[in-house]
C-alpha cells in the first residue's frame, strides 16, 4: 500500500510540495474564518482551504465506540443545519452497513511439509455457500524467508462477529480440503498466533449518493467506497474512482 501511495503521489503534478503526517491523529475539526482547522497529536494545528475525507469513520456513529468520544467530530465541526451537503453526509452515512472481517493468523513451522506444498504465495476463495455456513472468507498461503509458512484466514460477517476456537477451525478446514491431502496437513501442524479484527471495513449497502461528494459552500470534499458512483468492482476500485470524480469536481470549479 506504502509503494502504492507512492507511485501515485510521484505522478502528480509537483509531489514536493506534498507533506505527509504518519501516525497522526485527529483530534477534531473545526470550520474557523473560512478555513479548516485540524488539531492533530502533541496540539499541533493544521489550516488548510479545503479538506477532503476519504474515510466514513469521523461521520459514522461506529467511530463513537472505536475512537472512545461522544460525539461525532464532522457533526461537532458544524452549526446543525449550516450546510445542507454535510447534513445530508451525516444522516447518510448513519445508514450505512459494514462488512465485518476477522482475520486468524496460524504458524507453520515444518519447513518439510511447507516445502511440499509447493507454492510461494497462494489465496484461495470459499464459494458463497461455505461463507455462509462457516463465516470463512478466503484463506491465504505464503511462505516465509525460513521456509515456514503464514496462513491467514479471512472470515466475514454481517452482524456479530463470532469466536471460533482453534480447535474447530482446524477441523473445518480439515473437512473442507479432505480431498487435498497437503493442505490439511498444513492445517493439522498450524497453531494460532495472533487475531486481527478489522474495525473499519468495507460498507455493502446503503451507500451515499455521488451528488453529496462536495460542498462549495463549506469547501469540504468526501470519496471512498463509501459512495455509490457505480463502479462495478470491487472497494478498491470503487474508492479510486471517487477520488477521480471529485478531483474532476474540483477542477472544474
Amino acid at each position: 500500500m506504502i509503494n502504492f501511495s507512492q507511485e501515485i503521489l510521484n505522478q502528480s503534478i509537483n509531489p514536493k510540495k506534498i507533506n505527509f503526517l504518519f501516525q497522526t491523529l485527529t483530534k477534531s475539526i473545526k470550520r474557523i474564518n473560512n478555513l479548516w482547522e485540524i488539531k492533530v497529536n502533541q496540539g499541533r494545528f493544521i489550516k488548510s482551504k479545503n479538506l477532503i475525507l476519504s474515510s466514513s469513520l469521523i461521520a459514522h456513529p461506529r467511530c463513537l465506540e472505536i475512537l472512545d468520544i461522544n460525539s461525532l467530530p464532522l457533526r461537532d465541526a458544524f452549526i446543525p443545519g449550516y450546510d445542507n451537503v454535510v447534513e445530508s453526509v451525516l444522516r447518510e452515512t448513519s445508514k450505512l452497513n459494514y462488512i465485518k472481517r476477522k482475520i486468524y493468523i496460524l504458524y507453520i513451522s515444518d519447513v518439510e511439509l511447507v516445502r511440499n506444498l509447493n507454492n510461494q504465495y497462494l489465496q484461495i476463495l470459499f464459494s458463497n455457500v461455505i461463507t455462509k455456513d462457516y463465516n470463512f472468507e478466503r484463506v491465504i498461503f505464503q511462505r516465509q524467508v525460513d521456509g515456514s509458512m503464514i496462513v491467514l484466514l479471512h472470515c466475514f460477517y454481517l452482524n456479530t462477529i463470532n469466536e471460533l476456537k482453534i480447535e474447530n477451525i482446524i477441523l473445518t478446514l480439515t473437512s473442507l480440503f479432505v480431498n487435498y491431502p497437503i493442505f490439511s496437513d498444513v492445517f493439522l501442524k498450524a497453531r494460532l498466533i495472533d487475531i486481527m479484527v478489522w474495525r473499519a471495513s468495507q460498507p455493502f449497502e446503503n451507500l451515499l449518493p455521488k451528488e453529496l461528494q462536495w460542498s462549495s459552500n463549506s469547501k469540504i470534499g468526501f470519496c471512498g467506497d463509501w459512495f455509490d458512483i457505480g463502479s462495478r468492482g470491487g472497494g478498491v476500485e470503487t474508492a479510486m474512482n471517487s477520488s477521480i470524480r471529485l478531483a474532476k469536481l474540483l477542477n472544474w470549479k
